[in-house]
């Protein structure tokens, strides 16, 4: 349903939480040795339509007979979802090492300028460019690669989680001998 209203749970999703349960000695010893296949612990969020923090009621439910929950903590969990958005990001190259014995390049341009990233709205706003660190040791001629982007932020810094992946096409004036 978040996915259809192009939302994404930034956080909260794994929240962590305590169960006390009730039932005979025998059945709850086997809970304890094996709760992640025992119990299972769920909420619904068909009804988050806009981002936000949303606090959210739980559901904590045991496969075994006689077997119950009778406490739960925290009682109500908090998932904060952001809006899903896509912008065109400026690229940047970064050359390293230096062209192989007796070829020069006195500029290069590359493409695409910009590429296209998805996410939630929040970390978007936050992404500067996408960086591609290309190494020129071994270009001889124009080149068109596959490379993976780096986004960064306003400070350079690395916007975790995020990976982009595009066709770089980089073309250098007077490539020669």
């Amino acid at each position: 349903v978040l996915n259809s209203n192009d939302l994404v749970i930034l956080s909260g999703a794994n929240t962590l939480v305590d169960l006390e349960i009730n039932g005979p000695r025998s059945q709850v010893n086997n809970v304890k040795k094996d709760y992640k296949n025992i119990m299972s612990v769920y909420t619904y969020v068909d009804n988050i339509t806009e981002p936000g923090e949303h606090k959210l009621e739980y559901r904590a439910e045991s496969s075994v007979a006689d077997v119950s929950t009778v406490g739960k903590y925290p009682e109500i969990i908090t998932v904060v979802v952001d809006r899903l958005s896509s912008t065109s990001v400026p690229v940047e190259v970064e050359l390293t090492g230096e062209l192989p014995a007796g070829f020069s390049m006195e500029e290069y341009s590359a493409s695409p300028d910009a590429i296209s990233v998805r996410g939630p709205e929040t970390i978007l706003r936050k992404i500067k460019c996408a960086k591609v660190v290309y190494d020129v040791s071994q270009l001889t001629t124009s080149v068109q690669t596959n490379v993976s982007f780096t986004l960064l932020d306003e400070n350079g810094e690395v916007i975790p989680g995020f990976e982009a992946k595009a066709c770089l096409g980089l073309v250098g004036d007077r490539i020669a001998q």
